[in-house]
C-alpha cells in the first residue's frame, strides 16, 4: 500500500505567493505600483561547508537605515528606502520602484553562531555571512 503525504501548508503558501506575484505583475505591466504596497527586497540564501550566506538586493537603501537581527535560526532584515524626490511636483509615466519600509524574516537552513557574523554593503548588495555551528566535537580522553 502506497503512502501519500499531502503538505497543504506549503501548497497553499505557494499558491498565495504566486497570486501576489501575478497581481504585482499586472500593476508593473500597467506601469504603476499599487498604493500602500509593502515591498520586500529579493534575497538569496546559500550555504557552504562552514557558513550560511544571505545576499539582499538593497539598492537605494542607506546603510544606516538597515537593521539586522539574528535570533536562533531566524534572521530579521529591516530597512527603509526613501523617495528622495518626493517633495518635487512631478508627473509619472511609469513607476516600478517601490519605496518605504520593509521587513524580511528568514528561516536559516542550518544552525549558526552569532559570534563571527559579518555584514557588508557594497554597490546596493547587502551580504551577511554567518558561521555554522560545529556539529561534532572531539573529546580527548584524560
Amino acid at each position: 500500500m502506497a503512502i501519500i503525504t499531502i503538505r497543504t501548508g506549503r501548497i497553499l503558501g505557494d499558491i498565495h505567493r504566486d497570486m501576489l506575484k501575478m497581481v504585482g505583475d499586472v500593476f508593473k505591466t500597467a506601469g504603476m505600483m499599487p498604493p500602500n504596497r509593502a515591498w520586500v527586497p529579493a534575497v538569496d540564501i546559500y550555504e557552504t561547508e562552514k557558513e550560511v550566506v544571505v545576499l539582499v538586493d538593497a539598492a537605494g537603501i542607506k546603510q544606516e537605515s538597515l537593521d539586522i537581527t539574528l535570533y536562533n535560526d531566524l534572521l530579521r532584515i529591516a530597512g527603509l528606502r526613501e523617495d528622495e524626490s518626493s517633495s518635487r511636483s512631478r508627473k509619472f509615466y511609469q513607476m516600478e520602484i517601490a519605496y518605504g519600509a520593509f521587513e524580511r524574516v528568514l528561516r536559516l537552513p542550518s544552525a549558526v553562531e552569532s559570534d563571527g557574523a559579518a555584514a557588508s554593503y557594497k554597490n546596493g548588495l547587502l551580504s551577511i555571512i554567518l558561521p555554522k555551528i560545529r556539529k561534532t566535537y572531539r573529546v580527548e580522553i584524560a
